[in-house]
């Protein structure tokens, strides 16, 4: 399909929230005005964003269906979910007319012992890290990058949703890299990754349970939600990671996430 095609008239509707019951950060790649051509925006009803899915209801299947979803992926490791989330990997089961594609982004796998790690360091150091691991994605999950950009390409029908645990780092990556490709301001980008750390304010408890799971010797709540918070964060990321000087570097011609 030519690009032109993947282009609308502007709307006002980017950035909005989406609501999938027991999903939270949902979000349409549709409505931003892009630079490709006068007067024109990214294609509406194409391409979403989300946390996981391990908490959706009857009613948010319903719902993410009545968005035409045809193909989830996936970019959490496997084991990931059922550390973190109460229902980990049982939710898709009653999506079984959606195509599943898991696409871990972060390499090495998962474990607890690494994610406690990775909260430790947080705490420590800030949203500084948060930033150097955004750039440690792009440049060992390259290959990752490339498939879902394949993907949108070969299959143009495809309504595809993508997501991770909170929707917010390696999904906001991915989204990075797929507005610069449609050619969406870098000031526009910025905003739409900015929009996570204000909707994930109200599952701050949902994300201290989870890192109240896996951290070692264990927290209170109190310990458990100042954590969480500082993993919301955007605002201070944006600071210490180039977003997107970096996601437009990826998609220089030969580089590795593009090409074979």
């Amino acid at each position: 399909m030519d690009i032109d095609q993947r282009l609308e008239q502007p709307s006002s509707e980017a950035g909005r929230e989406i609501e999938i019951e027991g999903v939270f950060n949902v979000r349409s790649f549709g409505g931003y005005t892009s630079t490709l051509r006068s007067n024109c925006t990214t294609r509406q009803g194409f391409l979403y964003r989300s946390g996981h899915l391990e908490d959706i209801t009857s009613r948010g299947i319903e719902q993410l269906r009545g968005l035409g979803i045809t193909t989830i992926i996936n970019l959490t490791n496997t084991g990931e979910s059922t550390a973190l989330f109460a229902n980990g990997d049982t939710a898709t089961a009653a999506l079984d007319d959606v195509k599943v594609v898991n696409l871990p982004l972060a390499k090495g796998g998962f474990s607890v012992e690494q994610l406690a790690e990775k909260y430790r360091r947080y705490l420590a150091e800030g949203e500084k890290v948060i930033a150097e691991g955004y750039i440690t994605l792009l440049a060992e999950g390259h290959a990752v990058v490339r498939d879902i950009i394949l993907h949108i390409r070969d299959y143009p029908k495809d309504v595809v949703l993508i997501h991770c645990s909170m929707g917010k780092d390696r999904t906001g990556v991915i989204f990075a890299i797929l507005l610069a490709l449609a050619c969406v301001s870098h000031d526009d980008i910025a905003r739409e990754y900015s929009l996570s750390e204000s909707v994930l304010e109200a599952a701050v408890p949902e994300i201290a349970a989870g890192i109240k799971r896996v951290i070692e010797p264990p927290i209170d709540n109190v310990e458990a939600t100042s954590r969480a918070r500082i993993v919301i964060q955007t605002r201070y990321v944006m600071c210490h990671f180039p977003f997107c000087s970096v996601a437009t570097s990826a998609l220089s011609p030969g580089c590795a996430c593009v090409c074979g």
